[in-house]
């Protein structure tokens, strides 16, 4: 069973969510992100009170989504993780030995973002986890 390209299968069991359990979930991470949207351009419109307040809107959410994944990349290093790749809608910038690699992908990607990354081997698998999950919600609060 997937949804959006997730699969919500346990690994090694045949448990699945129910399916009013998908659904609720959707629609809660549907509705909590449009309404963020919303009220950040019409934020945005008021503040503004011209035609740059979109501009403008679309800029604080790059900066406010570019900030999210920063946290929880700078958590997966500090975590001890080994981070592979950073994505920021079509923004794609990955660590080399030698330096970095910064790529503007085409295509359709959206607005949302990603940070690729190994955990240690040598630490609590279960605390770095916690510590990257929560590291992007956590940088947004502040």
């Amino acid at each position: 069973m997937s949804d959006g390209g997730y699969a919500y299968r346990v690994p090694d069991s045949e448990w699945t969510p129910p399916a009013w359990v998908l659904g609720a979930s959707s629609a809660v991470r549907f509705v909590l992100g449009f309404g963020g949207v919303v009220v950040l351009f019409a934020g945005c419109g008021i503040l503004a009170r011209g035609w740059w307040g979109f501009p403008l809107g679309v800029c604080l959410l790059f900066v406010s989504i570019l900030l999210h994944e920063a946290g929880h990349a700078i958590a997966a290093v500090v975590g001890g993780a080994t981070v592979v790749r950073v994505q920021v809608g079509r923004l794609d910038v990955q660590p080399l030995r030698d330096g970095w690699r910064v790529r503007w992908k085409r295509g359709l990607h959206g607005i949302g973002g990603m940070v690729q990354s190994f955990p240690s081997p040598h630490r609590s698998l279960r605390r770095q986890f916690v510590a990257i999950v929560a590291a992007g919600p956590l940088t947004n609060a502040v």
